[in-house]
């Protein structure tokens, strides 16, 4: 396993994801080694085989809460959102003192459009931990939602001011000031994005964003994204 989180470390996603393959082959019994593979599984796209991978575990009574969290987010990927948030409950039940299991719950909520319930979620999260920069993202694109546009910014910028790195907070932040007509002051947010967000996740995105920033119009009608992490 640490073999496979030096390599994820070192953006190596694919030979880790290989690695830990080896490592449930041999050791099938090993539920934690088999939760991250579902993990990284996740972020390569390939949800379907963690559901295949994970459903033995989570079907057990005691299944781990990582387990139940990575089963959770595949679900949530393959659209299944009923069964996604039965497993985020199930995780919450287990530990409801996590904060990110409630942000993770509320995106699959946001999804099933119980923005009621994400926003019960996002805030009992924030109170938990008020520096969980997804958290304050999250509640931006829920003000966003609900055309709060003065809310979402604050959202936005205190999920940056946390999180330098959050490239969707990054994004959103400067397609809402693009929107409204602050050009000056999203070019920064936009430039950032344009020259730092991984192409294999964002490329779209960042097509866009250059367009605006070569003609300062493309992003007026762009929508804050919804991606979970």
């Amino acid at each position: 396993m640490q073999l496979a989180l030096l390599r994820r470390k070192a953006g190596r996603l694919g030979p880790a994801v290989e690695t830990l393959r080896r490592a449930v082959a041999v050791s099938p019994d090993d539920e934690g080694t088999a939760s991250l593979l579902g993990s990284y599984l996740n972020e390569a796209g390939q949800a379907a085989e963690t559901e295949r991978l994970l459903a033995p575990y989570a079907d057990r009574k005691d299944a781990a809460l990582d387990t139940l969290v990575a089963r959770g987010a595949a679900l949530a990927q393959l659209g299944r959102t009923r069964e996604a948030r039965a497993s985020f409950d199930r995780a919450v039940a287990a530990d409801p003192s996590r904060a990110l299991t409630l942000v993770q719950r509320a995106t699959v909520e946001m999804m099933a459009h119980d923005d009621a319930g994400a926003r019960a979620d996002l805030e009992a999260a924030v109170a938990r931990d008020d520096r969980l920069a997804l958290a304050h993202h999250t509640l931006g694109l829920l003000a966003a939602r609900r055309g709060d546009e003065a809310e979402a910014e604050r959202r936005f910028r205190r999920a940056l001011a946390l999180d330098a790195g959050n490239y969707d907070a990054m994004l959103n932040l400067g397609s809402l000031l693009a929107r409204r007509g602050r050009r000056s002051e999203a070019q920064p947010f936009l430039a950032r994005f344009a020259a730092g967000a991984p192409p294999s996740v964002y490329a779209r995105e960042i097509a866009r964003a250059r367009a605006w920033l070569g003609t300062t119009s493309g992003l007026e009608r762009d929508t804050a994204r919804t991606r979970n992490d």
